[in-house]
């Protein structure tokens, strides 16, 4: 089983991994509860997910299934 990289949490709703092929990845959530207003019960459960390369070309490391296994835990970590 592939463990996932290391996770750096810059707050709440932002984490940040780099691969062994120095490929830095940004992973951030955005609060979306102002659109859903008019729906209470469920206006704090809605977030967009983003996830930026913000270093490193992303191509170089195509067979590396670590960033996928990373991401998840980032998920579970939400």
């Amino acid at each position: 089983m592939l463990s996932p990289y290391p996770l750096t949490e810059a707050d709440d709703l932002s984490y940040q991994f780099t691969t062994s092929q120095h490929v830095k990845y940004h992973i951030f959530f955005i609060d979306y509860s102002y659109m859903f207003a008019d729906y209470p019960l469920i206006a704090g459960n809605i977030y967009s997910v983003n996830i930026d390369v913000v270093e490193g070309d992303s191509n170089a490391a195509i067979s590396d299934e670590r960033p996928g296994v990373t991401i998840v835990e980032v998920f579970k970590r939400f």
